[in-house]
């Protein structure tokens, strides 16, 4: 049977070459939250959409190709009412302020990368104020504009070093919220209280960028030179035939 021969022989023909075609770049994206609740709080697992489960981030799959980098978004928000109380016989005259750190820690196979950028987290601060109180009188705690009386912070970052990605490749891990909160007086001599009521939360956004696995595919052009190699030793074995 001549087939397999002619089928060689066009192949020879038509110089066979495969390509090796990337897919698109593409994306995986997870979110974490942790709602608002009232302070202080630790160890509070974010509340996972678009990993494992419902607290637990999926590492990246490296069945759909090349991790390029990961998009990390993390923000805080919180709000801070409350009342200052001078508990002195006569007038005092004080500053105060506020903040609170909220930070995010591994609940389990954090990597590295991400935990030691999480670490620092981010505070909400609420500003001096100045207050004069008379004797046994109290008032309101004065929001800010910059924000801990209502208010969030957020920051990015991507990690593109093959050592940090290679930290996010089949590993799932959990994550934490944890708070940290202080208030500070100037001044009062120690004759002033505060009733504060703060309640805070977070949310985090990972992001996988990643180029799809590389396929080998024929050239176009390889094709139809293959069916103009088929075709011609068609012909020939027709010729010879007659």
């Amino acid at each position: 049977m001549q087939t397999p021969k002619l089928f060689a022989a066009a192949v020879l023909a038509a110089g066979i070459v495969t390509g090796a075609h990337a897919g698109p770049v593409s994306t995986v994206t997870q979110t974490g939250a942790v709602p608002d609740q009232k302070t202080d709080y630790g160890n509070v697992l974010f509340s996972v959409t678009g990993g494992v489960n419902s607290t637990t981030f999926a590492g990246f799959n490296a069945a759909l190709g090349t991790l390029t980098g990961v998009q990390i978004t993390y923000s805080v928000n919180g709000t801070e009412t409350g009342s200052l109380m001078n508990t002195s016989a006569s007038s005092q005259t004080f500053n105060f302020s506020s903040n609170s750190n909220l930070y995010a820690s591994d609940g389990g196979g954090t990597p590295a990368a991400l935990a030691n950028y999480l670490a620092p987290g981010l505070t909400l601060t609420e500003a001096v104020n100045r207050y004069t109180l008379g004797a046994g009188a109290s008032t309101s705690i004065q929001p800010t504009p910059n924000g801990f009386g209502s208010g969030s912070l957020s920051e990015s970052t991507t990690f593109t070093d093959a050592t940090s990605l290679s930290e996010f490749v089949g590993k799932n891990f959990s994550l934490y919220l944890n708070t940290l909160s202080s208030s500070t007086f100037a001044g009062g001599g120690g004759n002033i209280t505060a009733a504060l009521n703060t309640s805070e939360g977070g949310n985090i956004s990972i992001v996988y960028d990643y180029t799809a696995a590389v396929t080998a595919v024929p050239e176009p052009s390889t094709v139809a030179a293959l069916g103009a190699g088929l075709l011609g030793m068609t012909f020939v074995r027709l010729r010879k035939r007659a």
